[in-house]
């Protein structure tokens, strides 16, 4: 039964394994008869659907019965196991527990202060379209803001179109000689749609406090907070440019899509990247944050969802498939199958983009945005990093859960569909 094999795999897990010993007393312990490993299943005093109550396992009882009962109790167990896991009563296994006051501890550092007054900053530069020499000096700044940090940092300079443009790469190496990767980005050029010759991009303004110096501040603080983390993985922080199309349409991605070509051609894999991209604006009261995601199941994106929920961090998430999103940074990595999420704020149920009605115009400056939605989105980011870079791989018990719901799911529904049909 693969119910009974993802079992055995779970408690063997340095984090979910302490579920299992976390179960009630009134669950009895089962053991199946090829296995040694002890299991827990439903309450002896339950009825099965014949109102009788249910049989322990036995060796020598018909192939009709294991067939049946034993996909019942196996499913059982790993439906017992998924809701613990994931319950809104956050119940989590006690060495968890501490983790998250460790965790905690270390996202409280995120100041919303310095996030802001990176925000004004860039948001001074006036319009940082590629062809400016704003932008250049919009990258010397990040340049400067990564190295007083203590990170190590270079410029990644590219051609788009007739311009020069460049990339800003910030490094916090493994602490282990972990050879796991992973990326935060976010840009920093900004346009006025009105803008459709160079003379309108000098005069138009494009303050980009959302669009997107608000994704930028917040990598800047995130790899403040980091840096005197003990990382088992290798993090980059990337400012990229030319994000943007610009008013002649050479740009749209190119800088990512430099970047990333330089990493393949390096030989770089990433396990995950997260480009932020307009996290700031909020209609109401609510912190809303939207993650959008080519694949079904992606590491970071599931990690960052359940430090959310565990930190109770006052943020809601909203998790999107939409492999047809492609309109920032994140899809430069999906072109090289790297796994990537972007993360932006609220957005239209229907077209997916941003609500924001400012962007991309004179309006879009630091008084629209909203301070604590940055700074609880940075922190759920910084906690979902934190995870994955323990040193016993928190990640695997977070997919490991998802694994779980999964199959559980699927033999319930087997077993209900197979009990119908003989009732027909």
């Amino acid at each position: 039964m693969l119910e009974l094999s993802v079992l055995m795999i779970l408690r063997g897990d340095p984090i979910l394994g302490d579920l299992l010993s976390d179960l009630p007393e009134d669950c009895l312990k089962f053991h199946d008869a090829r296995m040694a490993e002890p299991f827990y299943m439903v309450d002896r005093q339950s009825k099965n659907m014949d109102g009788q109550p249910p049989r322990r396992w036995s060796p020598h009882l018909s192939h009709k019965w294991t067939s049946t009962r034993a996909m019942t109790l196996a499913s059982a167990t790993a439906m017992v196991c998924a809701v613990l896991f994931t319950a809104s009563s956050g119940i989590m296994p006690a060495n968890a527990s501490s983790d998250m006051e460790a965790i905690r501890a270390i996202i409280d550092n995120v100041d919303t202060a310095n996030v802001m007054s990176t925000v004004e900053d860039l948001e001074d530069f006036g319009s940082r379209s590629f062809v400016l020499e704003s932008s250049r000096q919009s990258a010397l700044y990040i340049y400067e803001r990564f190295a007083e940090i203590g990170l190590e940092t270079e410029i990644q300079e590219f051609t788009v179109g007739d311009a020069i443009s460049s990339n800003v790469i910030a490094t916090i190496p493994t602490s282990s000689g972990s050879e796991g990767l992973f990326l935060f980005g976010a840009h920093y050029d900004s346009e006025n749609y009105l803008a459709d010759d160079l003379t309108d991009t000098e005069l138009l303004p494009a303050p980009g406090a959302d669009d997107d110096a608000s994704g930028i501040a917040a990598i800047i603080e995130m790899a403040r907070v980091l840096v005197d983390v003990d990382l088992h993985n290798t993090v980059k922080f990337v400012a990229f440019g030319a994000e943007e199309y610009g008013y002649d349409h050479s740009g749209g991605c190119a800088g990512s899509a430099y970047f990333v070509e330089q990493e393949v051609a390096n030989g770089e894999t990433y396990e995950g990247s997260a480009i932020l991209d307009m996290i700031g604006y909020r209609v109401g009261i609510d912190n809303i944050v939207t993650i959008i995601t080519k694949e079904d199941s992606n590491l970071m994106a599931e990690t960052t969802k359940e430090m959310i929920r565990w930190l109770d961090l006052g943020l809601k998430i909203n998790l999107v498939k939409a492999p047809n999103i492609v309109f920032s940074d994140h899809s430069s990595f999906w072109e090289a199958d790297f796994p990537s999420m972007l993360v932006t704020e609220e957005v239209s149920e229907y077209t997916l983009v941003p609500i924001n009605p400012y962007y991309h115009t004179s309006l879009d400056t630091i008084d629209t945005l909203s301070e604590e939605q940055i700074g609880v989105t940075a922190q759920a980011l910084v906690s979902s990093i934190i995870w994955l870079s323990a040193e016993d791989g928190g990640g695997a018990s977070i997919i490991l859960g998802i694994v779980i719901i999964t199959v559980a799911t699927i033999a319930v529904t087997m077993f209900f569909a197979m009990q119908r049909r003989r009732k027909k």
